[in-house]
């Protein structure tokens, strides 16, 4: 039997608490994550972030390796010499922009403001959280009070319909 939660409901609540919005019309994203530790939301922030990069990074160098594979192919078979200045200029391309690619570690998202912790706690609020206890539990304990009275009214009204006097005790008739 597998114990705590399955890897769809660890992936369903993580997107509940990510967020991503586009500012307007421009390029700019906007990347959030609201959880009850603010270090690890932050670390959980930038870690997405540097993830995309990376996988964005390794996926373009990969075909760039697979256009200069085949630009070389191209070339090693073709024996006109513009045609070969034009492949040879090709390949050169394709290698200076692989290896722009992985020296740069902002590849495909540029941070404008890393996460970080922020001064002050936002969620939850705390505050709310014990005026709302104590005013929910005022509550319940009227209704028990008001519960408890009419049931102890109850029993006094039907005692004293009964004939019963005080400090006496209660006649028992057994169930027949």
């Amino acid at each position: 039997p597998q114990y705590g939660p399955t890897r769809e409901d660890t992936y369903a609540t993580f997107l509940n608490i990510l967020a991503i919005s586009q500012a307007g019309n421009t390029d700019m994203i906007h990347v959030s994550v609201t959880w009850k530790d603010p270090k690890k939301a932050a670390t959980w922030v930038n870690g997405i972030v540097r993830m995309l990069n990376d996988t964005r990074r390794q996926d373009f160098v990969a075909q760039a390796k697979t256009r200069i594979s085949l630009l070389n192919a191209l070339l090693m078979s073709t024996t006109s010499v513009e045609t070969r200045s034009a492949l040879v200029n090709l390949i050169q391309t394709q290698t200076e922009s692989s290896v722009s690619a992985q020296s740069q570690t902002e590849f495909a998202l540029r941070s404008l403001d890393p996460a970080v912790v922020p001064q002050y706690r936002v969620w939850p609020k705390r505050g709310l959280i014990v005026v709302l206890s104590l005013v929910l539990g005022v509550l319940a304990s009227g209704l028990f009070a008001a519960f408890c009275a009419a049931g102890a009214r109850k029993i006094l009204g039907t005692i004293r319909r009964s004939g019963h006097r005080p400090n006496t005790p209660l006649p028992y008739n057994p169930p027949t």
